[in-house]
């Protein structure tokens, strides 16, 4: 169809032309979300497409068979949220980054030695990327949307300063120093910190958009990684980054009510995981002699039958000594359980949980 090209320069009507430029770029927007998805850093797209923008017009402007070019609204139209998003994913056109941005993008396929290549960079650079990402933005949201209108238009407001924000957190993210001895598998213990960013992230975009959009970002939702999070939860009863993680999930269950269809094998598995290590959580916090609330999103999966017959054919048993997960805390005891400072006073955590209290320093932690 040669969508890559435009359609000006091939002589097309106008309106072929501007219809042609909302495929083409939807169709990077997709290949985007798919690469990345399947494990490569960028997209597969031909190197020599020159399809321009869409005009920031509403549907009524475009007139099939219509001779005149189509000329862009000053001010908000029906395309602003496109646009806002076009625009973004132009940006890193412009400014290719593939170690930063499979880390941005939220992929969990970056290999070992581009996570050590990224980490040992400095990351002035990638902050400069951000500020000038930021800029750039702004003023395409200044030209393309008006919050005060609402609806869709109050999303589009929201994509520059959400998306910069996730890019600074994830940059905070990468600060984290690589173990060394931690061999190719371990790569948990840095995607664990990226999935609980991402996911906040994502708690940030339901929390900001009105509930008639919520289909959009639900189409973009990782429910792999999500799953994944949550089986890593299991051998983390506590610390700062554990808190947030349990926050967010209780959060995203209550935007994907979905999740508690237990008919679905995923959802099922999913759930066993969560209350798994959430009863592991408790333990942990009893074997402090502290208690801790319990979650909406575990106070509802327990009334379950299927759970609550299961719940209640559980003995009551003490930490087992090879709960810990040694690929993700290298160098990790059974005591370190007992000591670990989950909202207690430094005093009280054990040495080797000070990575994951660290983690979450900075102005971002909550």
């Amino acid at each position: 169809m040669g969508l890559h090209r435009d359609g000006e320069l091939l002589g097309l009507s106008p309106f072929e032309t501007e219809i042609r430029r909302r495929i083409w770029w939807q169709i990077i927007m997709l290949e985007t979300k798919y690469a990345v998805l399947a494990g490569f850093c960028d997209t597969l797209l031909p190197p020599n497409w020159d399809t321009k923008l869409p005009s920031n017009v509403n549907d009524a402007d475009l007139l099939p068979g219509s001779s005149e070019p189509v000329k862009s609204r000053e001010g908000a139209t029906e395309m602003a949220f496109c646009l806002m998003l076009y625009e973004s994913r132009a940006f890193f056109c412009d400014n290719p980054v593939p170690e930063f941005e499979a880390v941005i993008l939220g992929g969990g396929n970056v290999s070992t030695e581009s996570s050590k290549r990224f980490a040992g960079q400095s990351l002035e650079k990638y902050r400069l990327i951000v500020d000038q990402y930021e800029e750039r933005l702004a003023g395409v949201e200044k030209r393309y949307t008006n919050p005060t209108a609402g609806g869709i238009h109050l999303v589009a407001s929201k994509i520059r300063s959400l998306t910069a924000q996730r890019m600074r957190d994830m940059i905070l993210h990468a600060r984290e120093p690589w173990d060394e001895k931690v061999d190719g598998q371990s790569s948990q213990q840095s995607f664990f910190r990226a999935w609980v960013i991402s996911f906040e992230s994502d708690v940030n975009w339901y929390d900001t958009i009105d509930d008639k959009f919520t289909w959009y970002l639900k189409l973009h939702f990782q429910a792999d990684a999500f799953s994944v999070m949550i089986e890593l939860l299991q051998w983390q009863p506590v610390g700062t980054l554990v808190d947030r993680a349990w926050k967010v999930i209780d959060r995203l269950y209550d935007y994907h009510h979905e999740m508690y269809d237990m008919g679905k094998r995923d959802n099922f598995q999913r759930a066993e995981n969560l209350l798994a290590g959430w009863s592991r959580r408790e333990l942990a916090f009893r074997n402090l002699g502290i208690s801790c609330d319990t979650p909406f999103v575990v106070a509802r999966l327990r009334t379950l039958e299927v759970f609550r017959q299961h719940q209640s054919s559980l003995p009551l048993e003490q930490w087992p000594a090879s709960a810990p997960d040694a690929t993700l805390f290298p160098g990790l005891g059974a005591s370190d359980f007992e000591t670990f400072d989950g909202g207690l006073p430094p005093s009280s955590g054990g040495p080797a949980f000070g990575q994951w209290s660290n983690a979450t320093s900075g102005p971002h932690a909550l």
